[in-house]
């Protein structure tokens, strides 16, 4: 066959269909979510104590509470009903106050939630304002001399857990994929091992937020009716410091926050973390905004990023979640955690795992011309006192 003859300067619509110009491919892939400001790496240098077994129990404790409130008012009674489940606090020859009017009493019998009291104990006389919900206060045992014991009281040790949640991730190529060089891909096999780990990683952060603890014996399609389990995430255990807004979250709200609900209980003075969506971020980022003025009038950059906050307290340090911005913050999805900031203690928190992270090579079946590997974990998560954590939702953009 005679060849083809080509007159003058020659272009690529000369060259046949096979390609034979060097194709120029930038060789990193960028992804849409990248991993440098993922919650995880906090997570996990957290203490992480090995696991012995599916099922993770911890003990919690604390004193016999001191405060409590009148469920009635009372004028010139000498009985009264304090809030329902408290009058436990209380044992005869305890000195109580009330918090509003200043009235000391000494408690002469406990019924219940009834408190049978010697009013005006001490230098401030009986009072009759005092009112229905007026704070209590238990002082201490005052004993008479030569007195016995008086009556043994004490809290019970509480008992929670969590489960061991298996969580896997594979990647697979076929053999002949593993030896070609792809576009964008030096390392074919190399990419997908990063990718499916940078994937296990938000699966394992998801669920320490989002979790919900659960153990199910129900048939599966691969394992018959094994335990399947999934451990309980933050949101599964905070149910007592909970408020919801459908404001912007003004700086008086914020304070009140973390005061009422996020400080409630832990250390004066001490630290902790407010893991929060962009929307809330926005609005903290405005508190200071109006009282900072530039420094010259050549200035080129403005606005503020707080990453740490003191208040009466305490300090919160302050983590944006890059994920959060994706969910919904309109008050009308008060459970989302796109208009969501939770509080945690995070010396009541660890990870405690069966099977630390790893990455498990050639799973593919015997006889399979295809490379398969999996990540593989067995993780929970340990979540102490809950009543030192808080959250809250709701919060809208400007």
């Amino acid at each position: 066959m005679a060849p083809t003859i080509i007159t003058g300067t020659e272009s690529d619509a000369n060259f046949p269909s096979v390609q034979t110009n060097q194709i120029d491919v930038d060789e990193d892939i960028m992804l849409l979510e990248g991993s440098k400001s993922l919650f995880y790496p906090i997570v996990m240098r957290t203490t992480t104590k090995a696991a012995h077994g599916q099922k993770k129990e911890w003990l919690e404790d604390e004193v016999v509470p001191v405060y409590t409130a009148a469920a009635q008012s009372f004028t010139t009674q000498t009985s009264f009903l304090v809030t329902a489940g408290t009058g436990a606090y209380f044992s005869v020859n305890d000195q109580i106050r009330d918090e509003l009017t200043g009235e000391s009493m000494l408690v002469t019998g406990v019924a219940t939630d009834t408190l049978t009291v010697t009013r005006g104990w001490g230098s401030v006389a009986s009072t009759s304002s005092s009112g229905a919900t007026d704070g209590i206060i238990r002082l201490g045992n005052v004993s008479p001399q030569g007195a016995s014991y008086p009556t043994i009281k004490d809290t019970q040790v509480v008992g929670q857990y969590n489960y061991q949640q298996i969580s896997r991730k594979s990647l697979g190529l076929v053999n002949t994929a593993t030896k070609e060089n792809f576009r964008g891909e030096n390392d074919p096999l190399a990419y997908k091992q990063g990718k499916a780990l940078l994937d296990i990683v938000r699966q394992t952060e998801m669920n320490f937020f989002m979790g919900r603890r659960n153990s199910s014996t129900a048939a599966t399609s691969n394992a018959g009716t094994q335990s399947q389990l999934s451990m309980g995430g933050v949101l599964d255990y905070i149910t007592t410091n909970v408020s919801s807004t459908a404001t912007t979250l003004t700086q008086d709200a914020w304070e009140t926050w973390l005061t009422t609900k996020a400080f409630a209980h832990g250390d004066i003075g001490g630290n902790k973390l407010v893991v929060c969506s962009p929307i809330v971020a926005q609005r903290i980022n405005a508190y200071p905004r109006s009282n900072i003025a530039p420094p010259s009038t050549d200035i080129n950059k403005w606005g503020l990023n707080i990453t740490k906050y003191q208040f009466a307290l305490g300090t919160v340090d302050i983590f944006v979640h890059p994920d959060w911005r994706q969910f919904a913050g309109a008050a009308a999805s008060n459970t989302s955690l796109g208009g969501t900031a939770i509080c945690l203690d995070m010396s009541c928190i660890y990870m405690s795992g069966l099977r630390p992270l790893a990455l498990l090579e050639n799973r593919q079946n015997p006889g399979d011309d295809q490379h398969v590997d999996e990540y593989l974990q067995e993780l929970t998560m340990v979540f102490k006192q809950e009543r030192r954590h808080a959250k809250i939702t709701g919060v809208t953009a400007p």
